[in-house]
C-alpha cells in the first residue's frame, strides 16, 4: 500500500509574503491523508498547525487551520492547569464522598429507582434500557462510582448537602479555570488562518 499524490495546491501564507502548501494523498484502499507544509521561513517561526474534529449531519471531520504558536502555547499551559485543578478536586471529593455517594443508595432495592435519581441529579443519562446494560456488565457499584466526576460533581455535593469550604474552593477554582480555556479556544477561532 502506498500513498499517491491526488492533489496539490499553495496558498498565501498568513504574512502574505510566501506560501503553504497543501497535499492530498490517497491509497489503493481509498483512505486519504492531508498533509500541510508551510514555506515561509517567517511564518514558520510564528504558526503551527491545529487541527481538531467537526461533526456535520453526524459525519466527522478533521479541520486544520494555522494558529500563532504562543496561542497555542497558552492553551496547551492552560489546559494542563485546568486538568491538574479537576484532578485535585476529584482526589479531594473521593476520599471524602465517595462513600457517602454511594451510601445514598444503599436502601434502594430497585434498579429503575436508582436510574430515576441520577436522572434528577444529572442531565447526561442514558435510557433506562442502556442504564440496565451498564448496571449488568460492571456493576451496580462500579456505574455509581463512574457516574461520581467532574462533570456531575457541584450537583453531586449539594445532593449530598455538602458544606466544605476546601472542596467548594477547588471546584470553583477548576471552573473558573475551564473558562479560561473556553475564552482562549475562542481567541484561537479567531485568530485562526486558513
Amino acid at each position: 500500500m502506498s500513498w499517491e499524490k491526488t492533489r496539490h495546491r499553495d496558498y498565501k501564507c498568513p504574512c502574505r509574503q510566501s506560501t503553504y502548501s497543501v497535499t492530498i494523498l490517497t491509497d489503493d484502499w481509498n483512505q486519504s491523508d492531508e498533509r500541510w507544509t508551510m514555506n515561509c521561513m517567517t511564518c514558520k517561526k510564528n504558526y503551527a498547525i491545529h487541527s481538531f474534529w467537526e461533526n456535520d449531519s453526524g459525519l466527522s471531520f478533521e479541520v486544520k487551520y494555522w494558529i500563532k504558536k504562543e496561542i497555542l502555547t497558552s492553551l496547551e499551559d492552560n489546559e494542563n492547569h485546568h486538568k491538574n485543578l479537576m484532578d485535585g478536586a476529584m482526589e479531594y471529593a473521593k476520599k471524602r464522598y465517595l462513600n457517602q455517594w454511594l451510601g445514598v443508595f444503599q436502601n434502594i432495592r430497585s434498579k429503575k429507582q436508582i436510574w430515576d435519581v441520577l436522572g434528577s441529579l444529572f442531565s447526561n443519562q442514558p435510557s433506562l434500557s442502556a442504564f440496565y446494560t451498564h448496571v449488568k456488565n460492571e456493576g451496580i457499584d462500579a456505574y455509581l462510582t463512574r457516574e461520581f466526576n467532574f462533570q456531575n460533581l457541584e450537583n453531586l455535593l449539594l445532593h449530598l448537602k455538602v458544606e466544605d469550604s476546601n472542596m467548594i474552593e477547588q471546584l470553583f477554582k477548576a471552573k473558573n479555570q475551564q473558562s479560561e480555556v473556553l475564552q482562549i479556544k475562542k481567541t484561537l477561532i479567531k485568530n485562526r488562518f486558513r
